[in-house]
């Protein structure tokens, strides 16, 4: 059995990774958030939302799928409040 320590910085690895991909996600939200903000395009778009949860299921193993979607909801919760509190 490995050591708690080694899985946790296995772990701290993943975060790092986790965490510059959604900078570099958030960095597109602000371009589709001028985008829609220029267009008058409503934030809030369902249908894309569901089409984004069911590529990441799809991508995800089955075991995890149902968190992985509901940390995937809060990105989206976040991402869409960003671009209304940034809405000019």
């Amino acid at each position: 059995m490995r050591k708690l320590e080694e899985v946790r910085q296995e772990i701290t690895a993943y975060d790092s990774q986790i965490a510059q991909l959604l900078s570099q996600r958030f960095a597109r939200v602000i371009e589709v958030g001028q985008i829609k903000a220029q267009k008058r395009i409503a934030v809030l778009d369902r249908s894309r939302e569901t089409k984004v949860l069911a590529n990441v299921v799809a991508h995800s193993e089955p075991e995890f799928a149902p968190y992985i979607k509901v940390i995937y909801q809060e990105i989206m919760a976040q991402a869409r409040q960003y671009q209304t509190d940034h809405r000019k």
